[in-house]
């Protein structure tokens, strides 16, 4: 990053816990990558949107950027941590003259959000506590379960477990595009997984960690089984035993 940066760099732009590979920074990172942004005069945006979210082995300790400096922006949503996509709702915290700004540029595209979204939201905030327990251990129970599963398929499946937030990389050693992968999961198994190759990273998969637990146990087999049809090899007891495709 440092050989990135230049003068005339006005924004640096950062997502903690990342998506799609749960990657946390810490808080002394976060403190260096905002030293970086004032030494040239410009902004840090921290994208905290998975914020609260973790399992229970990866204890998520990250401060909002907000708090770094007056050059920091935090942005945070109801969708991801609370689960309440549907109120399309969420925040800025940064400075007064900023946030004025923000305010004005909204103005030309919705003049407010709706009172019962506000109300719902703020019910959320007051409970908060109660709802990040719920959510973190769906995602602790789910991570165990797909830590077993990848375990039991070594010779095939490795994965990325987040140390923030709900999701990870599952990366698989069989000669398909992930995106061809992704399209076969959709289509002929129910599973909707988004391809590595969007990020950036083939030969992955993106694994969100967040459904219902019975979903993702059913996820999960699903996934198993197409590896086995895709092997050529049915497995009763969905165990994959493939040496010849091992690295």
């Amino acid at each position: 990053m440092e050989g990135l940066v230049t003068s005339k760099t006005k924004l640096i732009v950062v997502n903690s816990p990342l998506n799609p590979t749960g990657t946390t920074l810490t808080n002394a990172d976060m403190a260096g990558i905002y030293a970086m942004a004032k030494n040239v005069g410009a902004f840090l945006l921290s994208d905290e949107v998975f914020r609260w979210l973790h399992p229970a082995s990866a204890p998520c300790e990250m401060a909002p950027a907000f708090n770094l400096g007056d050059s920091a922006i935090s942005i945070g949503t109801m969708s991801k941590p609370f689960g309440l996509a549907g109120l399309r709702t969420g925040w800025i915290a940064a400075q007064p003259e900023f946030i004025e700004k923000c305010r004005a540029l909204r103005y030309y595209v919705s003049f407010s959000t709706g009172s019962i979204n506000d109300l719902l939201a703020t019910i959320a905030l007051k409970n908060k506590e109660r709802i990040f327990q719920r959510s973190n251990g769906i995602i602790t129970t789910n991570l165990a379960l797909a830590e077993q599963w990848v375990a039991a398929r070594a010779n095939l499946l490795s994965f990325i477990a987040p140390s923030g937030g709900p999701v990870g990389m599952l990366h698989y050693r069989l000669d398909i595009p992930s995106i061809q992968l992704a399209d076969r999961l959709a289509a002929e198994y129910g599973v909707l997984l988004a391809p590595g190759t969007v990020f950036g990273l083939e030969s992955y998969l993106r694994l969100p960690l967040g459904r219902n637990p019975e979903v993702f146990r059913d996820g999960i087999e699903a996934i198993d089984k197409c590896f086995s049809d895709l092997l050529g090899r049915r497995s009763a007891g969905k165990v994959l035993q493939s040496s010849a495709h091992a690295p």
